[in-house]
């Protein structure tokens, strides 16, 4: 059974297992690029290698995925990081608005045109094992890091 906060929690967890030199760990409840000195774009779980990000969304208790992938886009577009890689995963309950999540499919479309922009992920079933998915999720991660981060 899947419990959507553990799962971001133990996500966090083997992130921060990933962090060595040249590579920085932020969790959700820190900017992952501040807009000022207070406010700034966070996500479930990020690791950064110079100008890479790599970047952790659960969906969980929101319904518009969209914004998600926007606030990426931006982050690109700000040239805060020239590639980014987004592991972006939806729970059962609620699910995203359809028109929302057609909206992030599209926005994900483009962005991936330009080369910078990586995601990966799935909806994942209440019912599914938290161990498989949370190994599933970790390979896809550390996978990527160890090929982008030098």
């Amino acid at each position: 059974m899947i419990d959507p906060q553990k799962l971001e929690e133990d996500i966090q967890k083997g992130l921060q297992k990933l962090v060595r030199p040249g590579r920085e760990y932020r969790n959700p409840y820190q900017a992952i690029f501040k807009l000022d000195a207070r406010k700034g774009f966070r996500s479930d779980g990020m690791l950064a290698c110079g100008d890479i990000l790599i970047a952790i969304e659960i969906e969980t208790g929101q319904r518009h995925p969209d914004t998600n992938v926007t606030k990426y886009w931006y982050l690109l577009h700000k040239k805060i990081y020239r590639k980014i890689f987004l592991f972006h995963y939806y729970t059962h309950y609620p699910k995203p608005n359809p028109s929302r999540k057609e909206l992030a499919d599209y926005l994900t479309n483009k962005l991936r045109q330009k080369g910078k922009f990586e995601i990966e992920g799935r909806e994942i079933g209440n019912s599914e094992n938290h161990s498989k998915v949370l190994r599933e999720i970790m390979f896809k991660v550390r996978k990527t890091v160890s090929s982008e981060c030098k």
